[in-house]
């Protein structure tokens, strides 16, 4: 179930409990905070990676859109958007992040089930310009995890990037 699914479903069980005859605000109350924690109970676990580390000879074309969540190295969460292009060879990459109004662009290389990735900030849309190196493994479910990095810094944040479904 997506976010977008749990929170219609509580939105419909909101409405319903605001349209019924009740009598007792108390009752409504408990309803609707009941239908709360059951659809948000089907979210359980999301923005957690579920795939499996690929098997380097089955990777999938990575091209799509991702949504982004991660932590920086003083465990600030920040979350966004990944748009991977195809480069030009199989295997290769152009990556486009939009996080927390940040533009960053990069290239990147599968090697086995590795996505390996130079990237810097796009000038003019971060207080300063930085750059960088980032190295992801790739779930058979398309997921990618792993490591960025900042030149200059010793520091590492973690980020996980999970595919847009399909359509």
């Amino acid at each position: 179930m997506s976010w977008a699914d749990c929170l219609r479903t509580e939105f419909a069980v909101h409405s319903a409990v605001q349209e019924a005859p009740m009598t007792k605000r108390s009752v409504q109350i408990t309803l609707m905070l009941l239908s709360l924690m059951i659809a948000l109970a089907g979210c359980a676990g999301r923005g957690q990676i579920t795939g499996r580390d690929a098997d380097p000879a089955a990777i999938s074309d990575l091209t799509g859109e991702y949504a982004v969540n991660g932590s920086d190295p003083a465990g600030n969460e920040f979350g966004g958007r990944l748009s991977i292009l195809p480069g030009g060879a199989s295997g290769h990459y152009l990556l486009h992040w939009i996080i927390n109004e940040s533009i960053q662009d990069g290239t990147g290389n599968v090697e086995g089930n590795q996505l390996k990735v130079t990237w810097h900030s796009t000038p003019g849309n971060a207080a300063q310009s930085v750059q960088g190196t980032a190295s992801f493994t790739i779930t058979d479910k398309g997921e990618l995890y792993g490591t960025r990095t900042v030149a200059g810094a010793s520091n590492v944040w973690q980020e996980k990037a999970f595919p847009n479904k399909k359509r």
